[in-house]
């Protein structure tokens, strides 16, 4: 199968072409990624870093494997209302994922190092000439995934936001759904050009298909983070979100965004397994083959987890097939 890198021709507008298997395969496979600098974002109010920081050496743990623990919630009433487990995952998320890039965890690092490796690549390509500082991309890559989860944060804040009561699909889109994250990402993108200086990151941030081809890369970088904070993180906050009822409803729209429409958050089901009553159940715009395309995404999901299992159990700090191979099933996956 064809990494989705997305790749664009520099004489057309926004044209989708792949990038053949031989092309990513033939890449310089990163170490650890080139130093990162130090980015203004590490100012942010983020709550709970306490928490990470009695990790030595600021790298997140990951267990060996994940499966739910359905002992928590086999106790559940019939009755119980799950409306707020959308804000309880996504603020949790949230703050997983901040503290990920702020702490500069040892797999962000080497994620990020990998892209800076490819997107150097595409340079010449683009017909880039000039010399372009690795550490910049690092940086670039990270102010436009802090800048969209920043966004998200905003949004599940009561302070900012004193109507929250649960997560909408247009909330949802910004961190988990293609065109929205990539819209975001550009318009950030857009902002970086008026406050970076250097003539040569200006002539890239000016670049209308290196910026597609970045904004790509980090959807489905930050969609591969994402599943694995929440899969294998083993923090308080990662055993939290894999505590609640409807963990695993939550973990299948991280994947396929495309079904949140179809989610009653009230009572924690999708459409067709609910009551048959509410306004979900009763939709028309429910898809006559709704209940296969969720089986089908339930059977896509359970194979994503395997495979993250699989390649977790050969991760090795040193050992760069790792970083390779994942970030790899990440560009066809997503």
């Amino acid at each position: 199968m064809t990494p989705d890198l997305y790749f664009f021709d520099a004489s057309s507008e926004r044209r989708d072409l792949f990038v053949s298997q031989s092309m990513v395969s033939s890449l310089p496979v990163p170490n650890a990624g080139p130093a990162l600098l130090k980015s203004t974002w590490s100012k942010m109010d983020i709550q709970e870093n306490e928490m990470i920081i009695e990790s030595s050496a600021l790298v997140f743990e990951y267990s060996n494997s994940f499966e739910f623990d359905k002992t928590k919630n086999t106790k559940t009433h019939k009755t119980r209302i799950y409306s707020r487990d959308s804000l309880k995952f996504c603020r949790k998320v949230t703050k997983l994922i901040e503290q990920q890039i702020l702490l500069r965890s040892d797999l962000f690092q080497k994620m990020i190092g990998f892209n800076t490796t490819i997107l150097q690549t595409f340079l010449h390509t683009l017909g880039i000439q000039q010399q372009i500082d690795p550490s910049d991309l690092n940086t670039l890559q990270i102010d436009c995934i802090l800048s969209v989860w920043k966004k998200f944060s905003d949004v599940l804040s009561y302070r900012k936001n004193n109507k929250i009561c649960l997560v909408k699909e247009e909330h949802w889109n910004l961190v988990f759904e293609k065109k929205t994250f990539t819209e975001i990402t550009n318009s950030t993108l857009s902002e970086l050009l008026m406050t970076r200086r250097g003539k040569n990151l200006q002539i890239l941030l000016n670049d209308t298909t290196f910026c597609e081809i970045l904004s790509r890369m980090l959807y489905s970088t930050n969609k591969i983070l994402t599943i694995i904070s929440v899969l294998r993180d083993n923090s308080a906050k990662g055993e939290y979100i894999r505590g609640l009822a409807t963990a695993d409803n939550f973990i299948l729209l991280v994947m396929v965004p495309e079904l949140f429409k179809y989610y009653n958050h009230r009572g924690g089901k999708f459409a067709l397994e609910c009551c048959g009553k509410c306004k979900v159940c009763c939709s028309r715009a429910i898809p006559n083959d709704f209940g296969i395309s969720l089986q089908q995404a339930r059977q896509r999901k359970k194979e994503i987890i395997n495979s993250i299992n699989e390649m977790f159990l050969t991760y090795d700090e040193g050992n760069p097939n790792f970083i390779f191979s994942l970030m790899k099933f990440a560009f066809e996956e997503f």
